[in-house]
């Protein structure tokens, strides 16, 4: 029983084998394959991926615009589209081994048009020879098709951006905490910076992030705390840079040190704050000290 096709036999003028190395293994991305010693001369074979399957070039003429072709099948559509680019490329620049006809990245391809065609496009190499690229999705046994239900087509609706107000609306409700943000931990941990998590949207891509990330900081409202083993938020706050911290404004600190002592600590740090004394004799605030007294600190960045 035939089980597959082990090879396409391609005709090229004689004395090319370098211009189907240059089609066919740089343009194309085939690998040359070994040829039979005595035939070195007059062959060139490429492997098709991993399947098996090759292409043979060997010398003859061929029928002028001749319809028959083989068709070369890739993995994706990004895949077809960028070999569609590299070959038209080719077409543009020219030269021997330049293809002869290809179609144009984002025209219509030249063959003939309907639903049941795959994404594909054609070309001619240099010698005429008709090349058919497609995306093709693999299909059941003929005996299961036809017991399959028939899926209905979605309408081809072009997919439009949101509206900026709705945009602006998701970010919102992406980044906003209803409490406020905690920006020490305990207990105090080398790798500080990393336990304040940003929100997952700023994390997806570099737009996201340019446009998500300030209204995380200008939306919620900051808290640290530094009793016994809390970090200090001074490391946190350095890393997150000024463009940041004027976004924030500020934050609440429990601590038990004065306002005057972290006025010099934020100052020594290279930041530029204004600290002020919002509640004294606050209880509860650290862990392990319950019974303590301590005081809220408002930090405002100048």
């Amino acid at each position: 029983m035939i089980s597959g096709i082990a090879h396409v036999n391609m005709l090229v003028p004689h004395g090319t084998l370098e211009l189907a190395n240059d089609f066919y293994g740089t343009t194309l991305g085939l690998k040359a394959r070994p040829v039979p010693a005595h035939q070195k001369n007059g062959l060139a074979w490429f492997d098709i991926g991993e399947s098996g399957q090759q292409i043979h070039i060997a010398f003859g003429s061929n029928e002028a615009k001749s319809s028959r072709h083989p068709c070369f099948k890739l993995e994706s559509g990004e895949k077809l589209l960028e070999l569609r680019q590299r070959i038209w490329e080719h077409h543009e620049r020219g030269g021997e081994a330049a293809p002869r006809e290809a179609d144009k990245p984002g025209g219509v391809n030249s063959g003939d048009q309907g639903v049941e065609y795959p994404q594909r496009f054609f070309a001619r190499d240099y010698a005429g020879n008709r090349l058919e690229y497609g995306r093709i999705s693999p299909q059941p046994p003929l005996r299961l098709r036809a017991h399959l239900p028939r899926r209905p087509q979605p309408p081809n609706l072009p997919a439009l951006p949101p509206a900026p107000e709705i945009w602006l609306r998701i970010c919102d409700l992406a980044v906003t905490n209803p409490k406020p943000v905690n920006i020490t931990k305990f207990p105090q941990r080398h790798d500080q910076v990393a336990l304040v998590r940003q929100p997952p949207l700023t994390l997806t891509c570099r737009l996201l992030r340019s446009e998500a990330l300030p209204m995380f900081y200008r939306n919620n409202s900051f808290e640290a705390r530094h009793f016994c083993q809390h970090a200090c938020p001074r490391q946190w706050l350095v890393a997150i840079g000024r463009e940041h911290l004027r976004a924030m404004g500020g934050f609440k600190l429990h601590t038990r040190m004065s306002e005057v002592f972290w006025q010099g600590c934020f100052e020594r740090t290279g930041l530029k704050v204004k600290v002020e004394v919002t509640a004294r004799e606050v209880r509860g605030q650290c862990p392990r000290h319950a019974h303590g007294r301590f005081q809220t600190l408002t930090v405002t960045f100048l």
